[in-house]
């Protein structure tokens, strides 16, 4: 982050929203540096509400919100507090999962913990109140850090329940949970009855694989040939089961087969999915490319191209960097076929790019070319990336990479311990 020489009150606000709802370190430190403004608004704003670009990817925002929470002298921490709590006892609750409510539900866990141990009797009061399933999943993982020997589980209305709550408790593993519940449910029916439709779903799911072991083919190749015929997808664990000649197969397959869409499921077995490189000659892949540039055709043919290195191939990769006739996956071409000096054009190509979906197709992009190219070329491309990326999970692999080519900016570096993708994974790594 630029360091930010300023007095602007209204500036300095906008600039802590911007950083803070991308999840970026930079926030903290303007925070930190600033103790004069008054944050307790914007920092109830990132209690309440999830702001990740993919939350279900990038994880959770609640020890970067909490992180704030923490650094307030005891005057804003009490409004902030007051704020959240008034959201827990009023807000509506989602018929469907919501990763905001989510959040907030996280938030008061830690808070009860940690400040205002009333925040826990809401919780339980709101959990008591509501069947839904969005309520049966936030609430148990809240309730697991203020009080799980209370045995505070309910029922859900289901045939059908996972056991992941097992796997979500902090500081406990899948098994000690398993057995502490056993123990809780001998006096706490509601707990026995979650226990007996875990075990049962388990003996469902173990007939239901049973009965597909009886009707799939027992080869691997006729399972892969069986699904291929059928347009459905081979998963990598299959297909790196095949063996060589059966791979040519499928490659001598694809070559006689007529239709785009049924290429398409053999180009998928040779795709950095499956990480099997296409067995025969690349100008098979090459030649099979469509005059209708960026099909989804296309985008898997340059996928099962992007393992080889070729002139031919890297010309392709130039002309689409300096051309907007080409989609960014054509970026990818550049894996196998980097030369010093490309920075500076992906760079030039990233700056073109105003849509933050398109940004972001590009960003993983170019984070495998870097990831397969380790050179200080990439400080260009990829520390705008770091400033303009919308999603913290791609911004903390920038950052390794940065790191990795020994060209990682002190004022990055620096923001890097506040991070919520950085403060996410201390998290699980603490929890593990």
């Amino acid at each position: 982050m630029i360091e930010l020489k300023t007095t602007d009150t209204s500036f300095l606000r906008r600039e802590f929203v911007r950083l803070s709802r991308l999840g970026r370190g930079g926030a903290f430190i303007l925070f930190r540096e600033n103790v004069q403004i008054d944050f307790t608004r914007e920092i109830v704003d990132l209690c309440l509400k999830n702001h990740a670009y993919d939350a279900q990817c990038e994880g959770e925002r609640i020890e970067y919100a909490m992180q704030f929470v923490r650094a307030l002298c005891a005057v804003p921490r009490k409004k902030v507090i007051s704020a959240v709590k008034a959201h827990l006892k009023n807000d509506e609750i989602s018929s469907s999962w919501d990763w905001n409510f989510f959040q907030l539900c996280m938030i008061c866990a830690k808070i009860s913990n940690e400040f205002d141990d009333s925040l826990g009797d809401i919780l339980r009061k709101r959990y008591a109140e509501c069947n839904d399933e969005t309520v049966y999943r936030a609430f148990p993982e809240a309730l697991g850090c203020v009080c799980l020997s209370s045995g505070m589980f309910r029922v859900h209305k289901n045939w059908w329940e996972d056991d992941f709550l097992f796997y979500d408790v902090p500081k406990m593993s899948a098994s000690d949970v398993r057995r502490r519940l056993e123990i809780v449910a001998q006096t706490d029916e509601n707990v026995r009855a979650y226990l007996d439709t875990v075990f049962a779903t388990e003996k469902i799911k173990a007939e239901n694989e049973s009965k597909r072991e009886q009707t799939e083919p027992k080869s691997v190749f006729e399972k892969v040939k069986k699904l291929l015929a059928e347009s459905k997808r081979v998963s990598p664990l299959l297909a790196k089961k095949l063996s060589e000649d059966e791979l040519l197969y499928f490659a001598s397959a694809f070559q006689k087969e007529k239709t785009q869409k049924n290429r398409i499921g053999y180009l998928r077995l040779f795709s950095p999915i499956t990480k099997i490189p296409y067995p025969l000659d690349f100008h098979d892949l090459l030649f099979a490319l469509s005059p209708l540039k960026n099909s989804l055709y296309n985008e898997f043919l340059v996928d099962s191209l992007s393992f080889f290195s070729a002139p031919e191939i890297r010309a392709l990769a130039i002309r689409a960097l300096e051309s907007d006739e080409f989609s960014d996956f054509y970026f990818i071409l550049l894996k196998k076929n980097y030369r010093e000096g490309d920075g500076k054009k992906i760079a030039q190509k990233l700056r073109s790019i105003k849509n933050v979906n398109r940004f972001h197709d590009a960003t993983i992009c170019a984070r495998k070319i870097y990831e397969e190219n380790p050179t200080a070329d990439c400080l260009e491309p990829l520390r705008l990336i770091y400033e303009k990326t919308p999603c913290a999970l791609c911004r903390s692999f920038v950052a390794e990479l940065l790191e990795k080519s020994r060209v990682l900016p002190d004022e990055i570096k620096a923001e890097l311990p506040f991070d919520s993708e950085m403060l996410f994974s201390k998290e699980i790594g603490d929890e593990k």
